[in-house]
């Protein structure tokens, strides 16, 4: 069984698992900038503007401070309690996950008096936003000290043996990609700078982003170390984090980037009617890419294939079956995205999940797979 407790941990599935944007969405991300900004501004002055600040926040929003958890009240009350606030907002970046959902990444200084304290810091801020009657709200928000900041790309030599291994395996990967009709994708970029985000692909410059589990804070590696006490075979956190995002999920990400190759070489009507279409089925994206890792493994690295799957299938025995009775699992999945993602059990669940459906499902060649690939309508 996990055993660890509500904490900044459930950031991982939101970011590594979410569904991903089809194409580009430059709008998209500066309209996430933008919410950002002035989550942050409405609490600047004198005194902040709580009414406005309220007005951004979704119901279930939650705060994480330092590994501290706070509700939605108590944050309030904080802010409340806020006077003469300045605050530099400094090298925003957002990533798209769906038309209507999306995460801010920010470095923020800010100084003030809170109940007539004196405060000030310098954090790595991170906030989840959905789009909801026009308006993009805050579910959570996490702050950790910039100095624990996880390291950036540049600071990850070219030939570090974790970002050479990467690459390695993606020039494998794109050697063996052919879908009919398509001539040769332009290769996508590795980087080793995912840091708290832990793994995604970014469109647009189409590059592929992990982490290193050594760049992960205490609380995050310990679900790591938690999940693998569940296996009989995974001695570490840091093993079975290797073998998950370095491995199967470094895959999947390379399937996202497939997939939206493919779809932005289709005519522009059909593109549309795709991308309304996987925003409204948020589990078939995930679910293309996790056959396209299932694919790739079951023919480049059986054994290992098999080992992971007995050790998800380990993992998810002692994760609660967050599904209600009698309710369609990926109807539940759509419409209760953003609750899932606050709640690390149940989203670990889902995932797992989806790559075990894959697993028992008849199996398909790696080009079996890419074959289907245009023909693909998320519904």
């Amino acid at each position: 069984m996990l055993r660890i407790k509500f904490n900044i941990s459930f950031l991982v599935f939101v970011a590594v698992f979410a569904s991903r944007p089809l194409h580009a969405q430059t709008d998209l991300q500066q309209q996430l900038i933008d919410a950002d900004r002035a989550l942050f501004d409405v609490t600047t002055g004198s005194h902040p503007d709580v009414q406005k600040y309220e007005q951004m926040l979704a119901p279930d929003y939650i705060d994480i401070e330092f590994g501290t958890v706070y509700s939605r009240e108590d944050d309030v009350n904080q802010v409340k309690a806020m006077r003469n606030f300045s605050i530099q907002y400094e090298n925003p970046r957002a990533l798209v996950l769906s038309p209507t959902s999306g995460y801010v990444l920010s470095e923020v200084r800010y100084s003030g008096t809170v109940n007539g304290g004196g405060i000030q810091n310098h954090v790595l801020s991170t906030t989840i936003y959905s789009l909801e009657n026009g308006k993009w709200l805050a579910h959570l928000q996490m702050m950790e000290p910039f100095t624990a900041a996880r390291k950036s790309a540049a600071a990850v030599p070219g030939n570090d043996p974790t970002l050479v291994a990467l690459r390695t395996l993606a020039t494998q990967v794109e050697a063996k990609v052919h879908v009919p009709g398509y001539p040769t994708f332009p290769p996508p970029k590795v980087m080793l700078d995912a840091g708290t985000a832990v793994s995604f692909f970014s469109y647009g410059d189409e590059t592929a982003h992990e982490a290193q589990f050594a760049d992960l804070p205490p609380p995050m590696q310990e679900l790591w170390n938690n999940w693998a006490a569940d296996t009989t075979d995974e001695p570490t956190g840091k093993v079975l984090f290797d073998d998950m995002f370095h491995r199967f999920f470094f895959v999947h990400e390379l399937g996202h980037w497939m997939a939206s190759q493919v779809i932005a070489g289709l005519p522009d009507s059909q593109m549309t009617v795709i991308a309304k279409n996987e925003a409204g089925h948020k589990w078939e994206g995930e679910v293309a890419a996790n056959r396209i890792a299932v694919a790739w493994y079951r023919e480049h690295d059986p054994q290992y294939l098999e080992k992971l799957i007995k050790d998800f299938r380990s993992i998810q025995a002692h994760l609660p079956n967050p599904v209600p009775a009698g309710i369609d699992e990926k109807t539940y999945f759509t419409d209760n995205y953003q609750k899932l993602g606050t709640d690390p059990m149940a989203y670990g669940w889902y995932q797992l999940q989806m790559v075990l459906i894959v697993y028992d499902e008849p199996a398909r060649s790696f080009q079996q797979v890419l074959d289907a690939l245009p023909n693909n309508r998320y519904e």
